[in-house]
């Protein structure tokens, strides 16, 4: 336990350890979490506005973007941390991955993608209830805690960060205990295989995940099997450009050197139908678009504005909302407060 000045933060740190198939009770330290909740039904997801698309001037935005930003996944790796199952990795790749993926190399991509993650957290930073239990996979640095966590200060949240990378952890803990997280356990773990309690969390956070990890499904699963029924997965990740199109053939082709110096990373996956797989039972939200030198654009012509360069490589992306369906058991776990 540690004090700093008024406020007290309580902060876990553990490893996960190998478990067996029956998945045996385990001890654990730190603050109690909730274990029962309610579901609430959150209408906060952002409308898709119907514009008539202008498929030819949006064709030429895109490939301009790819000209101007085609080098950007090669120095900018900003994916590979919580799974990265491609690469064993060692001491001195963590420390490469931490500072890549650390809050001034990631500001950038950040401050390109920020209108869609302020939409995308509306919801959770905005719920009335408290005492949530939010999990995030392959938390790197951090870089979306500003998005929910200033919200929510004083709510008694307990938020648990998972990632393989101990150097990356460090920084997570140090962002997080500067937004007022004040019960915070950072979980050293394969997102693929956690460790925590099934039906334990009210929310998932997993962002630029799914594109590293060895498989999707595994992934998918395990978020599936952590969530509370009715709890809430909020996802944003960079994805395959369509068929076809002269993106995608550059993503084909540099896709296995982006595996190497970017902790396993892929640029050519279609991850929106994994993602709409897994929550076949509950209800998926998602959004398509590219991400552009000053604006986001939809692939129905509809813009927001942004401050960033574009994301070259990285351009098209997807980011959403998907709900665990309800128990249908006669023994029902409790139910997400989000």
């Amino acid at each position: 336990m540690e004090v700093r000045g008024t406020r007290t933060t309580t902060r876990t740190w553990r490893r996960a350890r190998g478990r067996t198939a029956d998945r045996p009770n385990r001890k654990r330290r730190g603050p109690p979490f909730p274990s029962r909740a309610r579901r609430r039904h959150d209408d906060d997801a952002p409308a898709d506005p119907g514009h008539t698309p202008d498929v030819a001037n949006n064709n030429t935005k895109r490939r301009r973007s790819m000209l101007l930003g085609s080098g950007l996944a090669f120095t900018c790796p900003c994916c590979g941390s919580g799974g990265r199952s491609e690469r064993t990795g060692g001491r001195l790749y963590d420390r490469y991955l931490a500072s890549a993926l650390s809050q001034d190399a990631m500001a950038s991509y950040e401050k390109s993608i920020e209108p869609m993650k302020r939409r995308l957290f509306g919801g959770l930073a905005g719920s009335p209830n408290e005492e949530l239990t939010i999990v995030e996979l392959g938390v790197g640095a951090a870089p979306n805690a500003r998005y929910y966590c200033d919200a929510r200060r004083g709510k008694g949240d307990c938020i648990v960060a998972v990632d393989k990378n101990q150097e990356l952890l460090n920084s997570a803990a140090s962002e997080f205990d500067s937004r007022g997280v004040e019960k915070l356990e950072l979980l050293e773990a394969d997102v693929a295989d956690t460790g925590l309690p099934s039906a334990f969390a009210d929310a998932v956070v997993g962002t630029l995940l799914l594109c590293s990890v060895r498989s999707q499904d595994q992934v998918l699963r395990e978020i599936r099997r952590i969530l509370k029924p009715g709890g809430k997965y909020y996802f944003v990740e960079h994805v395959a450009a369509p068929s076809g199109t002269p993106l995608r053939t550059a993503q084909d082709l540099l896709s296995p050197l982006q595996r190497v110096v970017a902790g396993g990373c892929n640029l050519n996956r279609n991850t929106e139908v994994s993602i709409a797989a897994a929550f076949e039972d509950g209800d998926v939200t998602s959004y398509r678009y590219d991400v552009l030198p000053g604006e986001i654009l939809f692939d129905n012509g509809f813009s927001l504005k942004s401050e960033g360069d574009g994301l070259g490589l990285l351009a098209p992306h997807i980011s959403g909302e998907a709900t665990a369906g309800r128990c249908v058991l006669t023994r029902c776990l409790a139910e997400a407060k989000v």
